[in-house]
């Protein structure tokens, strides 16, 4: 009878410990894939604000086409194709970006910037540049978030006594259609990217030495209101030809920047609260990195020796949670209304949408998980991010807890930002969205 307790009792640790390990294995981050469809080949890719369309950077030499293309995010299906008649025509695209309101595409290509209508689905504008022996052409170009302007970057190898004073940055204003200003960048800048909320620019770039024969790399994080150097993340001389920068991404809540270099194709993670470096790269070659959208959660394709993984990391502890055998050249993250995460990717030649499954997201401490008030170059705006009712009453009050501005916004499912009619002078304010008997609100500061 004791032998027989004791059996009893060892089959049910081992059945307890089957099933903890049965739940941890179904509790791990995970990807399902949605779709898969095998396209021609594609150069870059953004998700549309409200996720509801994938914008593809579409490149068929059989067709001898360059265009954007529109998907279909929730079937993989083709849409459109946008017109892209110019003289001379789209060549190419080297980067990719679309603005946060949605309106319009940029991509850059060899000494060519073209900036695309993504209502009118056509090539709205172009410049050139041609190449001079100090002038390589148009490296890297970046939107702000109210598509009020754009910064692209002219490359430029220069000697040494150029370092300090090449003005390769160039500012152009959308709504009055010229150039407002020239900054100086040594070098110009292979890479760029505005962070989410327009505040900071980061700007990679390299340089070329003649008097050592060596690269010098940076990565500069700037403050776009004041036009400066905030700060010098990344710093490196070498002599491999191998110069600047693969892609820089910042997460959705700017708080984090990656980026990978093409020396060695290192990643390098940093906390842009402290502009301490949370990760670095390993023995591998990184090809591509993306934060999962809002989750504590990042995205890296790795090779080395004829292998290769795609690989899901908390950004949190940095452990790895997951791997793939899936070829990822491109990865795009977005989170639905509904709280879902998609994953886009494309390698070996097929485009797959994954569901991140599992996601561990915490609770936030306030309403940004719903709604979020934030200014951007004087103008307020509401993000609707989870979808509370078809119209919201915004209310803001100053300090003091006078009423200033008062609107209904009617909501609507396939957008997400809504401009409020209002200009709020430097100070502290309450802004307040009311649906039936549930407030959110949020306070901001404004200073001019």
């Amino acid at each position: 009878m004791g032998k027989m307790r004791f059996i009893v009792k060892k089959f049910f640790i081992l059945f307890a410990m089957l099933a903890a390990m049965w739940q941890m294995a179904n509790s791990q981050v995970d990807l399902r894939i949605v779709w898969a469809k095998k396209p021609v080949y594609i150069e870059h890719a953004k998700f549309s604000p409200d996720g509801n369309y994938i914008y593809c950077a579409f490149n068929s030499v059989e067709e001898n086409t360059n265009t954007i293309i529109k998907y279909d995010a929730k079937t993989g299906e083709i849409l459109s194709k946008f017109d892209n008649t110019a003289n001379p025509p789209v060549y190419g695209a080297n980067r990719m970006d679309i603005s946060a309101l949605g309106n319009y595409i940029i991509t850059t290509y060899s000494n060519f910037l073209y900036i695309w209508d993504v209502k009118a689905e056509k090539l709205l504008k172009q410049f050139s540049y041609p190449s001079t022996k100090d002038t390589v052409g148009i490296g890297a170009a970046s939107i702000s978030p109210d598509e009020t302007f754009l910064i692209y970057s002219l490359y430029a190898i220069k000697p040494a006594p150029y370092y300090a004073n090449e003005e390769t940055l160039i500012e152009y204003d959308f709504i009055n259609d010229k150039e407002i200003r020239r900054s100086i960048y040594p070098g110009g800048a292979f890479c760029m990217q505005m962070s989410h909320n327009g505040n900071k620019l980061a700007i990679g770039g390299s340089f070329y030495n003649e008097k050592d024969d060596s690269f010098y790399d940076k990565l500069s994080i700037w403050d776009v209101k004041q036009r400066k150097v905030d700060t010098v993340l990344y710093f490196s001389i070498h002599n491999d030809g191998k110069a600047g920068f693969r892609t820089i991404k910042f997460s959705e809540n700017d708080e984090y920047i990656g980026f990978i270099t093409w020396l060695y194709n290192g990643t390098y993670i940093f906390d842009l609260n402290t502009y301490k470096m949370i990760r670095t790269t390993d023995n591998r070659a990184n090809q591509v990195f993306e934060f999962i959208y809002d989750s504590p959660y990042f995205l890296s394709f790795f090779t080395w020796n004829g292998k290769h993984a795609f690989e899901i990391y908390d950004l949190k502890t940095l452990n790895l949670l997951n791997s793939y055998q899936y070829m990822a050249m491109i990865v795009e993250s977005f989170k639905t209304k509904d709280n879902k995460y998609y994953v886009f990717v494309f390698g070996d030649n097929t485009t797959k949408l994954f569901e991140v499954s599992n996601l561990s997201v915490n609770s936030p401490e306030n309403n940004n998980e719903i709604i979020d008030f934030f200014s951007i170059n004087n103008k307020l705006y509401l993000k609707v991010n989870n979808y509370i009712g078809n119209s919201l009453n915004v209310s803001i009050t100053d300090i003091l807890g006078k009423l200033i501005y008062t609107e209904q916004v009617n909501i609507n499912l396939n957008e997400n930002t809504y401009e409020l009619n209002i200009n709020l002078p430097n100070g502290i304010f309450l802004c307040s969205a009311k649906y039936k008997d549930k407030i959110y609100s949020q306070k901001i500061e404004i200073v001019r």
